[in-house]
């Protein structure tokens, strides 16, 4: 099942990679989605950080290449 913050991040991703949230899970990545390059992985971070009022440190959004990985560090930071 889908959590609520796993919804809004694909919800999210999918307004800035330009795909359809569907068509988007915890193995999609840098790897997988041709459109998340590096400006558009600045994008994706500046709107969770505002979505969800948190803030990642550099190291962080240098690791974070896959929505699994997106999902756990909002997740830190949210509790």
């Amino acid at each position: 099942m889908v959590t609520d913050v796993e919804q809004k991040i694909y919800e999210i991703a999918g307004f800035v990679f330009g795909i359809s949230p569907s068509a988007l899970d915890l193995n999609s990545s840098t790897e997988t989605l041709k459109n998340w390059d590096s400006a558009k992985h600045i994008d994706f971070i500046l709107a969770l950080e505002d979505e969800f009022k948190i803030e990642f440190d550099e190291e962080k959004v240098l690791e974070m290449l896959s929505l699994e990985l997106v999902l756990k560090a909002v997740k830190e930071l949210k509790t």
